[in-house]
């Protein structure tokens, strides 16, 4: 019985030391790889924020709320990394999230520029159909205009201000 139980406690032993082994090899693949891991993740971060400027109009603001978010993570990472005994499998795991969330963030800022970008050619596609319609109306007016009712040449003066509120407005929304 004796003899059962020390080897139960030698097994139990020999578990810790290869998980002690196992722990330290984690711990130098992090100390190796995290200044690597907080420069990749603030590469993304800057990528992510010349983009968000570069079209800052057509994105929205909570983006670049989310992106100060992750570059604080990669701060903190970076802040942890100077300390006297740094926990690298923490500096690791920030700097990765730092990544992600960049990485997001680029994926959703630009799934909004190319949003933008349809709905400006979609507003610029009915503004050059109104545009035409308009002036062929116009046009039909002019020469039947004996004929016309005032209420079509009404009509025409509508869609004439219409149209002229819809060139001047900026927002593509509003012109489509």
């Amino acid at each position: 019985e004796l003899v059962a139980g020390g080897n139960a406690w030698l097994d139990d032993a020999d578990a810790l030391v290869a998980s002690i082994s196992e722990l330290e090899a984690s711990l130098m693949a992090a100390r190796r790889d995290a200044p690597g891991e907080i420069d990749a993740a603030q590469a993304d971060v800057v990528k992510a924020r010349e983009y968000i400027n570069r079209y800052d109009d057509d994105i929205r603001e909570s983006l670049e709320d989310d992106l100060r978010a992750a570059e604080a993570m990669n701060e903190t990472a970076r802040e942890e990394l100077k300390q006297e005994k740094p926990d690298y499998l923490r500096v690791c795991k920030l700097a990765r999230e730092a990544n992600e969330a960049a990485d997001r963030i680029l994926i959703q800022a630009r799934d909004e520029h190319e949003a933008a970008e349809r709905l400006r050619a979609r507003a610029a596609s009915a503004l050059r159909d109104a545009q035409a319609k308009v002036a062929m109306v116009s046009r039909f007016v002019q020469v039947r205009h004996p004929f016309v009712q005032d209420q079509a040449r009404n009509r025409l003066v509508e869609a004439t201000e219409a149209l002229r509120q819809a060139e001047a407005s900026v927002d593509a929304g509003t012109q489509a």
